[in-house]
């Protein structure tokens, strides 16, 4: 009888056993979503210095980028030292002026996000470059194809390159070759014409950067009571505190035009995304847009922040700059 107490011994072990192994498997069944819930929702412990959060949903969706407001101003330095640029975001616009014959025809244009200079490219910024000898020297002599020699005489001597106490003015008598790589130098590029004339405008599609009124002395630096509101040269960027566009931009209208990216074109009736102008000029002599008018303008030349005119490439004005732009990430 021996073998089969032995037996039964075995029996009542395994028993016991699979009972435990039951008994934790209901227990665990009812127990494990509760913990799973709180760890779902256990505070996320916080870095030095910041708060702490709820951690991820149990659904694993990441939660969406913070959203940059229009107008945000932001300092970046890529080799010509601290830069100030605005955000413009993704948007949609009526571009150009159906009263204007180089404006027209009116269309709708959706731009990509991205950042813009806050001023026009300085001399400052522009000697970086050269001391990176990246770029080549902005002119001292004027060059312009449709003036005569006398004019180019006087317009030479409005070059910022002669003069040792305007580090803060614009950079001008400068090509478009020049201008777009100092752009490159800084990791940007020039503006496209439709970047550059939003931000100018405004969402609510302005004149003037500053809403109504005339471009004069009080809000540009324009030919009003002489050149350059009477200096006969150009000012410090950002000088004109009243003639800033709606997202924050300086001296759009006045001071120096500027170098924008597009070939000159004639403008599209169809609605465009992103545009980037005509793959070529054509003119017989090629040309490129600038835009905003400069500091040898009459207040009644240059009415509207939507004219446009195109010039020969190699042009150096001393009423002509440029700022840059880049693509938001």
């Amino acid at each position: 009888m021996e073998p089969s107490v032995k037996s039964s011994g075995k029996v009542s072990g395994v028993v016991w056993k699979v009972s435990l192994v039951l008994l934790f498997w209901v227990a665990a069944s009812v127990a494990w979503p509760s913990a799973l819930g709180w760890f779902a929702s256990a505070p996320v412990l916080a870095k030095p210095g910041t708060k702490a959060g709820k951690g991820p949903k149990s659904s694993g969706v990441s939660r969406p980028r913070t959203r940059i407001p229009a107008g945000t101003m932001r300092v970046f330095d890529r080799g010509a030292g601290p830069v100030e640029m605005i955000y413009i975001p993704r948007s949609t616009f009526t571009m150009g002026y159906d009263g204007g014959e180089l404006e027209r025809p009116s269309h709708d244009v959706t731009l990509k996000p991205y950042w813009i200079d806050k001023t026009e490219v300085t001399i400052a910024q522009y000697k970086r470059c050269l001391k990176a000898k990246k770029c080549k020297r902005h002119s001292r002599i004027a060059k312009d194809l449709s003036k005569k020699s006398i004019q180019l005489k006087m317009l030479s001597s409005m070059c910022n390159r002669r003069y040792k106490d305007r580090d803060q003015h614009p950079v001008n008598c400068v090509s478009y070759k020049r201008a777009s790589t100092f752009c490159k130098f800084r990791g940007a590029r020039l503006p496209t014409e439709a970047e550059w004339e939003y931000a100018a405008r405004g969402s609510k599609g302005r004149t003037l950067p500053w809403g109504a009124g005339a471009p004069t002395c009080n809000r540009a630096v324009v030919n009003d009571d002489g050149y350059g509101c009477g200096r006969v040269s150009t000012w410090a960027v950002g000088s004109k505190k009243n003639g800033i566009s709606p997202f924050g931009l300086h001296d759009t209208m006045g001071n120096v035009a500027e170098w924008v990216k597009d070939w000159h074109g004639p403008y599209t009736p169809l609605p465009e995304f992103n545009p980037r102008g005509p793959r070529k000029s054509e003119a017989e002599i090629p040309l490129r847009v600038y835009r905003g008018g400069g500091m040898l303008e009459n207040t009644n030349v240059w009415p509207r922040v939507t004219m446009r005119r195109g010039i020969e490439p190699r042009t150096r004005r001393p009423d002509l700059g440029f700022r840059c732009a880049k693509r938001a990430i």
